[in-house]
């Protein structure tokens, strides 16, 4: 009856222990706030093509395989058809990224408890790809990489279960989501042939039989793509291979696999200032890795194949990627992390194991005790190794905001990796281009996610990566290549597209100093940006096209002055990456004012009272204003760290620098007409 009772209890134990990590796992990645990254956006629009019945292709039309990542694409466009259409998909992705994230979870603890006989350590394991901020990162993104994770995690379990057929299915799986998984392919088939018995033709025919449904699919997947679109290669990655594209980055990408490092343990808290250095400090890592990884082989060899293919994803990355993608380094950390906390786990129960096995054969109520003590200590320790571990990522949360008792779901959002101002102003210049309703016109941009989402027309990417047309113009000419993602000038010479987007870095050394554009395309949208060193994101039209490019199209929220029109309005909050940030996007157009006149954000709390304010000249200047061109124009404010941003409101408007006097506002709501300014909300 103890020994029921005993078993009944630890099952219990071990069965909330998982549930909590689960619900953690859901928890953190859905109180991330809507920050879908540019990348994720292709796939989104690949998904809701095929789900309107367009196939899988990023135009319409178009049968080109731009994207790596298809079975992501094909996953969401089937959660698309069979899910409300009020759920955007952006909401779906990341719903179904940490439904990705739980199994990978569960996956983990499985896999190590059944290697360790350990449930602590499976479990321990698991929790440090519960809370991994990597992962969280590109889930709450919208990438892929949840997903690509959640597969090899699959196949590991299922190799260390010798459920090889399974295993060669999620191989493939995770080869449809990112290509670099034919590494791991080619890992379980070797798992396979090495696993059976007799003769070499014996085990031939039984790695065969066992192979069989991955090898079905990978024909299935073959004749399809080569019979839609020509070759199973995807144009991306056809393109990247060609090295045609990105030229500046030399040995990036391996600077950065080493930077990765510090974000596996807490004594790498700095920037290495050289590779050495960067080595020496991941010695430790190193070190709890191996050990992790010697884990997974201690009773069975085959699992090993995790521990072999991030060596391969490691190096694999290094050399073939010019410019670094921080998903790849976000899979990295969420492959290895598991194994050094299982690694630091491992060595305390390796102390423990000789005195476990001690001879007390003659006393065995006295072994049962000792032993038991002696498990207590270890697992005691083996939470507290994972704590400390885990400590350091559970920083790059907002928990030090709040006291505990009142935890909200915002302690729990990540401190900024990156600022997603990028997309919303490429879905901004989207919105833009629908409400002209310019028809099916044809915008060429470097840059093609967040844009390509929102607009419903055919995109040329001047990148090549979805645009086969666009890779006959790279290399770059070197006197145009002020950096990666530049526009070629021969491509929008040759292809002509009625509309052309890019940051002005891309084009500063290629279109903007091209007479044949210029006097071709003329300006008519312009953004303040300082994305990857730019000042400005352009929009420009052809001529002959630019007369469907009419201000009186837009709605407009009011009127300043005479001639200055204010046409819609953005609240930006930035409160979920650390302090209470707002920026205020105002979206302008009208004639040239030769006086100096400024914009002035004013931000008052629930009771009126005036909290914080920006007062700055629009960019560009009025007097640099052109007709039937507009501006897209942000001001940041700073705002009391104890403000509800939904109870507070602001009041935008224009005034003469010298006088004060502030630009009359007309057309407008005169509810929300305040003190000679508009007042906007969240």
């Amino acid at each position: 009856m103890n020994a029921r009772f005993y078993r009944s209890a630890h099952g219990f134990s071990v069965v909330f222990v998982l549930s909590s990590l689960i619900l953690i796992t859901f928890v953190t990645r859905l109180a991330q706030p809507n920050k879908i990254v540019d990348d994720a956006y292709i796939t989104l629009r690949y998904a809701s093509n095929l789900a309107n019945g367009a196939g899988l292709v990023f135009n319409p039309g178009e049968w080109v395989l731009g994207t790596t990542a298809p079975l992501h694409a094909i996953v969401l466009a089937g959660l698309r058809r069979l899910l409300p259409s009020a759920l955007s998909l952006t909401h779906i992705v990341v719903g179904v990224n940490a439904l990705y994230d739980a199994i990978s979870v569960i996956a983990i603890a499985l896999t190590f408890a059944h290697l360790s006989r350990s449930w602590v350590l499976g479990l321990c394991s698991a929790a440090s790809l519960a809370v991994l901020p990597a992962l969280v990162d590109y889930a709450s993104a919208g990438m892929e990489t949840s997903l690509y994770v959640m597969l090899i995690w699959l196949t590991t379990l299922l190799v260390a279960r010798q459920r090889l057929a399974w295993a060669g299915i999620t191989a493939v799986l995770a080869a449809l989501t990112r290509p670099e998984a034919i590494a791991l392919i080619a890992l379980v088939g070797l798992v396979v042939l090495f696993s059976g018995n007799g003769s070499r033709r014996n085990q031939l025919l039984s790695a065969f039989d066992t192979l069989l449904p991955a090898l079905t699919i990978i024909a299935g997947w073959l004749a399809i793509t080569t019979y839609a679109y020509g070759s199973p290669l995807p144009q991306s990655a056809a393109t990247k291979l060609g090295g045609r594209v990105y030229e500046l980055a030399g040995d990036e990408t391996y600077w950065m696999v080493l930077q990765t490092q510090r974000n596996l343990v807490p004594w790498l808290t700095f920037e290495a200032k050289n590779k050495p250095d960067a080595w020496l400090a991941g010695l430790p890592t190193l070190g709890l890795w191996l050990t992790g990884a010697a884990l997974l082989m201690w009773r069975n060899w085959r699992p090993g194949i995790l521990a072999a293919f991030t060596l391969i994803f490691a190096v694999g990355v290094s050399l073939s990627n010019p410019v670094p993608n921080w998903w790849h380094l976000a899979t990295l950390s969420a492959l290895a992390f598991p194994v050094v906390v299982a690694g630091a786990g491992g060595l305390l129960r390796m102390g423990y194991l000789p005195l476990r096995l001690a001879m007390l054969t003659r006393h065995r109520r006295i072994r049962q005790l000792i032993q038991g003590g002696l498990w207590l200590i270890v697992s005691s320790a083996t939470l507290a190794a994972t704590g400390y571990l885990i400590q350091p990522h559970l920083n790059r949360y907002n928990l030090q905001r709040v006291a505990w008792p009142q935890l909200p779901l915002s302690a729990l959002q990540l401190k900024p990796s990156y600022d997603a101002q990028r997309e919303r102003d490429y879905g901004i210049v989207a919105e833009t281009l629908s409400q002209m309703q310019v028809g099916n016109a044809r915008v060429a941009a470097p840059e093609i996610g967040a844009f390509g989402y929102a607009y419903d027309g055919p995109i040329l990417d001047s990148i090549g990566l979805v645009s086969p047309v666009a890779a006959r113009h790279y290399p770059i000419p070197k006197d145009e290549l002020l950096t990666n993602n530049a526009v070629p000038r021969q491509l929008v010479q040759h292809e002509q597209p009625e509309f052309v987007m890019s940051l002005d870095v891309f084009i500063a050394n290629s279109l903007l100093k091209d007479a044949a554009f210029t006097s071709r395309y003329q300006p008519v949208m312009r953004g303040k940006s300082d994305i990857f060193g730019s000042h400005s994101l352009l929009l420009f039209a052809r001529h002959d096209f630019a007369d469907r490019w009419r201000i009186d199209k837009l709605d407009m929220v009011a009127q300043f002055g005479d001639s200055i029109r204010l046409h819609d309005t953005f609240v930006e909050p930035r409160s979920a990456y650390g302090g209470n940030r707002v920026n205020i996007g105002l979206l302008w157009s009208g004639k040239a004012m030769p006086n100096d006149y400024k914009v002035f954000v004013h931000a008052f709390d629930a009771d009126g009272k005036r909290v914080a304010q920006s007062d700055a000249p629009p960019d560009p200047p009025l007097a640099l204003w052109a007709q039937n061109v507009v501006y897209l124009d942000w001001h940041s404010l700073e705002l009391p760290t104890d403000l509800d941003l939904h109870r507070a409101h602001f009041i935008v408007g224009l005034y003469h620098a010298s006088t004060g006097q502030r630009l009359p506002i007309s057309h407008a709501d005169r509810s929300q007409v305040v003190e000679g300014g508009l007042m906007i909300r969240d």
